[in-house]
């Protein structure tokens, strides 16, 4: 009872700290680019996602067969050091604000080692996660989605609750310890060899699923646009760093109520239509706005 007690904390919140990992560097996306903290350009704020997306992508592909080489506690441990180094750079990038080639380099290393985390934190999470409760898996795959967006929107809210945006940097510097917590309970993590034992046969895409993969990459593009540059959109329309933050808090949290929502819905109704209209009216918004 123990070690499942322990195994729910470490999927739950793992998934916490993985979404405030993942958006407090858009979330700080205001003092990137305001010209009295690090002054980035567009062009510069814009470049510090490209490696988090390399390295996110590759180390989702590449995680389920390092797991079944070295196991899922491993993998997941090595995920979380990478979001401890991630979040550490983000810390240490306020040293050098004054020097925006060092500042950019150093952010630069901190979205590498996101990508690299996130990758590999979510493909082990979602199994672990699958296997909490086998009777309702979609229960646990919920909680694990509701978690993950309560730090994706949990990020930007804690950014525009700061009083003073000169002091940006508590918040990467709590994280840390968190994570440090976080890394602690896995070292003490039980995982089964039954868990362990990921077998791959020959991969056959159906030309269906080719499709879905397609659809997928384009609402990643939306999502990304508006979760990646939402806060720094909104300033420029002249709202302050912790309006727009809120603004983006907005974005992050509804995406998660409306993931729960589905997922609740889907199991009494089919969704088919609902995902239709869904889609229509998220393209008519993307032009309104």
């Amino acid at each position: 009872m123990y070690f499942k007690t322990l195994k729910i904390i470490v999927v739950y919140l793992g998934g916490l700290l993985t979404g405030l990992s993942l958006i407090l560097y858009p979330a700080l996306g205001t003092i990137f680019t305001d010209s009295t903290h690090f002054g980035f350009s567009s062009n510069q704020f814009s470049g510090i996602f490209i490696p988090q997306i390399i390295f996110a992508i590759f180390s989702a592909l590449f995680t389920p067969f390092l797991v079944s080489k070295w196991g899922m506690k491993k993998m997941l441990f090595l995920g979380s050091v990478s979001l401890f180094l991630s979040t550490f750079l983000l810390f240490s990038s306020h040293f050098f604000m004054t020097n925006k080639s060092e500042a950019l380099a150093i952010i630069y290393s901190g979205t590498s080692f996101l990508g690299l985390g996130f990758g590999l934190v979510i493909t082990v999470l979602n199994p672990l996660a699958f296997q909490l409760f086998p009777k309702n898996p979609l229960a646990s795959i919920s909680g694990l989605h509701f978690s993950l967006g309560l730090g994706t929107a949990g990020a930007p809210l804690l950014v525009g609750m700061l009083h003073n945006p000169n002091l940006w940097w508590y918040l990467p510097l709590i994280l840390v310890f968190v994570l440090i917590v976080w890394m602690v309970l896995i070292l003490f993590l039980k995982v089964s060899e039954s868990e362990n034992n990921i077998s791959f046969t020959k991969l056959k895409i159906p030309l269906r699923l080719w499709g879905f993969i397609a659809i997928i990459i384009l609402y990643g593009i939306c999502e990304g646009a508006l979760g990646s540059y939402g806060a720094v959109f909104l300033k420029e329309q002249g709202l302050s760093i912790q309006t727009a933050s809120f603004g983006l808090a907005l974005f992050w949290g509804g995406l998660a109520f409306g993931r729960i929502a589905f997922g609740l819905l889907s199991v009494k109704f089919n969704m088919k239509w609902a995902t239709l209209v869904s889609a229509l009216l998220a393209g008519f918004l993307f032009y309104f706005i």
